[in-house]
C-alpha cells in the first residue's frame, strides 16, 4: 500500500457524546481511522462497542460531536444461533459466507462486530487472511483477543465513559500497562 493511500484518513470521531437514559457512555470521544488500517475495538460486555458501530453507521446519533466518514462503510453485524435454525448451513458457515460476500463490495471501511463467534480454527484463519488483504480500512470489535492481535495494529479500549487509544495490538497494551 502506498504510503498516501495508508494516510487518508476514512474516519473522525470528533468530541463525541452518548448516553443513554441513566446511562453515559462516551464523553469527548476522539479517534480517527486512515485507509489501511486495522483498528481493535475491545472492552467488556455492554461497554458500547455495539453503540459506537450503530453512531459511525449512522443507526443513531450523538448527543454532542460529529462523525464523518470518507467513504462507504460496509457492516458485518454479530449474528445469533437463531438466525439460522431453518438454514442447513451451520452459524458458522453463514457467518464466514456473511463476512466474504461484504468484503468484496465496494467501499474503504469495513466494520466487523464479532467476526469470529461460531468459527472453528481453520475459518478463522480464513477470516484472517481474508482481512489482511481487504484494500480499506477494518474496525473490528471482538472479544477474541487472539485474533485482534493477529490482526490488528491499533486498539481502542472502552472503559465506564473513557477510551483508551493504543498505537499497537492489545497484547502490546497489556504489556506495556501491566
Amino acid at each position: 500500500m502506498s504510503e498516501t493511500k495508508f494516510n487518508k484518513t476514512l474516519l473522525s470521531v470528533s468530541h463525541v457524546d452518548f448516553s443513554y437514559p441513566k446511562r453515559n457512555l462516551f464523553t469527548d470521544l476522539n479517534f480517527s481511522i486512515a485507509n489501511g488500517e486495522r483498528v481493535a475495538l475491545v472492552g467488556p460486555n455492554g461497554i458500547g462497542k455495539s453503540t459506537l458501530i450503530d453512531l459511525i453507521r449512522k443507526q443513531i446519533q450523538p448527543d454532542d460531536g460529529q462523525i464523518i466518514c470518507h467513504g462507504e462503510i460496509n457492516y458485518v453485524p454479530q449474528v445469533n444461533d437463531q438466525t439460522v435454525i431453518n438454514d442447513s448451513k451451520s452459524a458458522g458457515e453463514k457467518r464466514l459466507d456473511l463476512i466474504e460476500n461484504t468484503i468484496w463490495l465496494p467501499g474503504s471501511l469495513l466494520l466487523l462486530d464479532e467476526p469470529t463467534v461460531y468459527l472453528d480454527d481453520t475459518n478463522i484463519q480464513n477470516l484472517l487472511y481474508l482481512l489482511k488483504n481487504y484494500d480499506g480500512a477494518i474496525l473490528v470489535a471482538s472479544h477474541d483477543l487472539d485474533f485482534i492481535n493477529q490482526l490488528c495494529e491499533r486498539t481502542i479500549i472502552l472503559q465506564p465513559n473513557n477510551a483508551v487509544y493504543y498505537p499497537g495490538n492489545y497484547a502490546q497494551y497489556l504489556e506495556q500497562n501491566n
